[in-house]
């Protein structure tokens, strides 16, 4: 099964070369060519499966009618969480590959790649920059004159969840929330996000990109 993003056929050989360290560095082709979206299918099937098996043991363990009665409850659930699953993996598309191709396509490669080999850690982050894109390291690119305000956000998973520095991006794609940086240690998230604000500020200034905030 393909491995590789169906971007490279648009591309010369040499741009594929070049396009396949951005997209070792952002993960694409690992989570959203054929092969990694079929991997991604089954680990969600795998998971939910794992789930049915721990409920069924338990209401072995357990032996009684209530138990029994809760097991024939969840099947039918359970069977639902697995076809949703299977169904969302389904969907073709996918905002991190289409902005990234949109922007190398509208750009050029060697704007992209120059500043992708250029690029550095900011704000101690896996957040990379040449001084014109932003190279969130498995996730997303985007054109830092594309970004808003850096700001906290509260995202949650399942009971607890963590703030996160993140930044409204608004391009061609639509509009979208991108996480930078996860919040840990001491001090108010809202202090935490002032490192990377100040260093995305910084790269807009020596770049010659004059958006205010």
């Amino acid at each position: 099964m393909r491995d590789k993003l169906f971007f490279y056929d648009r591309l010369s050989p040499e741009d594929a070369e070049r396009f396949e360290k951005i997209d070792d560095f952002l993960k694409l082709s690992e989570r959203f060519s054929p092969k990694g979206v079929r991997r991604r299918k089954l680990l969600g099937v795998v998971s939910i499966l794992l789930v049915v098996v721990m409920i069924i043991v338990v209401c072995v363990v357990q032996a009684d009618k209530g138990s029994t009665m809760l097991a024939l409850c969840f099947t039918p659930v359970l069977g639902l969480l697995i076809y949703k699953t299977w169904c969302n993996y389904n969907n073709t598309y996918h905002p991190e590959v289409e902005r990234a191709m949109t922007i190398i396509i509208k750009d050029g490669m060697d704007a992209v790649f120059d500043d992708f080999i250029n690029s550095r850690s900011i704000a101690a982050s896996n957040v990379y920059t040449g001084g014109r894109y932003l190279f969130v390291r498995g996730k997303s690119m985007c054109r830092i004159e594309n970004t808003g305000m850096v700001y906290p956000k509260f995202v949650s998973r399942g009971r607890g969840g963590s703030y996160y520095a993140c930044t409204q991006v608004t391009d061609e794609t639509g509009i979208y929330d991108l996480k930078l940086k996860e919040l840990r240690g001491f001090g108010s998230p809202q202090r935490q996000c002032e490192e990377m604000k100040n260093a995305i500020a910084f790269y807009r200034i020596t770049s010659g990109i004059n958006k205010e905030e």
